[in-house]
């Protein structure tokens, strides 16, 4: 049984791994300062979890924000899902290391803000948002405001607004990194199992390798100054993943291979 859930859901996952972004020879430099990415090349599938992980000012926010077209790249071409990136934004949902909630707003106002922003109607973003709420474990939380929530459950309303507009691309820009590690582990969980049921690639950048390795199918280790792709470890575990998988001597081996690799762009202490 367990064998046969296992296929199930690598299928769904890789049932499409036709490119979704494409970085070539993608460089970044503002202004006269100095230059922040150098000849990326980069190839994320439909499907994919990929984990961008290296020392501060390697340029991982950088990638995030050039997919997301925030910035433009001083050279280079980047496509997401076969076009520009500027004409790409409704596939593309973004969260950030801050939940950046609306202080005077609830929790389903939140989330249903990118909706409302779209034109459109209340009746159908409340649902959207109920929804949502529900999938991230608060549904009890729907008119409750930013200041009576908990640092994990702010977190969950900022990605449940990224996935209110059903993107095919989820952005992740180290989320969870001021939590502390028991709710770290509980929304890394929450986090695959949204992605089992809407089936969008996710693009996330963290510090912590634990996390890179329990959460994503490649990792890409960045160097930095300026910042260029080091290696690509892939991760093949299947999902689900769970607690359990935290408890496999391989898992362990993974993350010290990715230590190894971030060890060698850091160079000696």
């Amino acid at each position: 049984m367990r064998q046969a859930l296992k296929l199930i859901v690598d299928n769904q996952l890789r049932k499409d791994k036709s490119s979704l972004v494409s970085f070539e020879k993608v460089s970044k430099q503002y202004a006269s300062g100095p230059q922040i990415l150098d000849s990326i090349d980069l190839e994320i599938a439909r499907g994919d979890f990929v984990a961008l992980i290296g020392p501060s000012s390697c340029g991982k926010s950088t990638v995030l924000k050039l997919v997301a077209n925030l910035i433009t790249q001083s050279s280079g071409n980047i496509t997401v899902g076969g076009g520009h990136a500027s004409d790409s934004s409704e596939k593309i949902g973004y969260v950030f290391q801050d939940a950046n909630l609306l202080p005077w707003a609830t929790a389903k106002e939140n989330i249903g803000l990118p909706l409302k922003l779209g034109h459109i109607p209340k009746e159908k973003r409340d649902k959207v948002a109920e929804r949502l709420l529900s999938l991230v474990g608060l549904g009890q939380a729907a008119d409750k405001f930013p200041r009576q929530l908990s640092g994990g459950m702010k977190m969950r309303v900022s990605i449940a607004r990224a996935l209110s507009t059903q993107p095919e691309l989820l952005l992740l820009d180290e989320p969870f990194g001021a939590l502390d590690e028991m709710t770290r582990d509980d929304l890394n969980e929450q986090l695959l199992k949204l992605r089992l049921i809407q089936k969008w690639t996710a693009l996330f950048v963290t510090h912590s390798v634990a996390e890179a390795v329990f959460l994503s199918s490649r990792i890409l280790v960045m160097s930095a100054n300026p910042g260029k792709i080091f290696r690509e470890i892939t991760v093949d575990f299947p999902y689900p993943r769970t607690s359990i998988t935290r408890t496999n001597p391989l898992f362990q081996k993974k993350i010290l291979e990715v230590s190894q690799a971030l060890h060698s762009v850091r160079g000696p202490e």
